[in-house]
């Protein structure tokens, strides 16, 4: 996507959850700590406060990381018990493909040190959001501006206009004639 006088940056972001085996009764959210008599009980999603309870494993999964050259930029609390996302810096598609593969191991492994699992199961649990990847991408110009460059959508007024998408956040728009898009195609 270099050609045609724009680039293509992307980014990705991954959805797992931290999780415990339980003599008995199966897998559960992970405990902050094996010893924790207490696990998540009501989720908070994007709260620092429940992020920081697994504190002691990110930190060793982000020096890990940084071991392994696999570009993080953050990561945060999901909607789920025991449910993070961690976000990649941009980089090529290739690259970032070949770095969640490595992530995905590390994050396994380190899990194990620290008494649980690392799920990356589309939905382990029925009551309660899986995981998942999603991808961002920016096109950016990379020569002056003119007329006649072709847009990545259409404008609404006559041309035909992109369908079966849905669009985010709330004040973007499809097609429209101002600088930003965002684009969300579900497959």
């Amino acid at each position: 996507m270099t050609g045609g006088g724009c680039r293509c940056r992307w980014r990705l972001s991954l959805v797992f959850l931290l999780q415990r085996q339980e003599l008995g009764s199966g897998v559960t959210s992970a405990r902050a700590h094996p010893q924790s008599p207490v696990r998540e009980s009501a989720c908070e999603q994007y709260s620092l406060e429940r992020t920081t309870h697994f504190e002691a494993y990110f930190d060793e999964l982000y020096e890990a990381c940084r071991a392994w050259r696999i570009p993080l930029s953050g990561h945060l609390h999901e909607a789920a018990y025991s449910q993070f996302e961690i976000n990649f810096l941009p980089g090529a598609p290739l690259a970032q493909a070949d770095a969640v593969f490595r992530f995905k191991r590390l994050a396994r492994e380190i899990a194990a040190r620290h008494g649980f699992l690392a799920s990356f199961a589309a939905k382990p649990f029925m009551d309660q959001p899986g995981a998942g990847m999603h991808w961002h991408f920016s096109v950016q110009h990379t020569q002056p501006v003119h007329a006649a460059w072709p847009h990545l959508l259409p404008r609404r007024k006559g041309r035909r206009r992109a369908v079966a998408l849905h669009c985010g956040p709330p004040g973007a728009h499809p097609g429209g004639d101002g600088p930003v898009c965002a684009v969300r195609h579900v497959v």
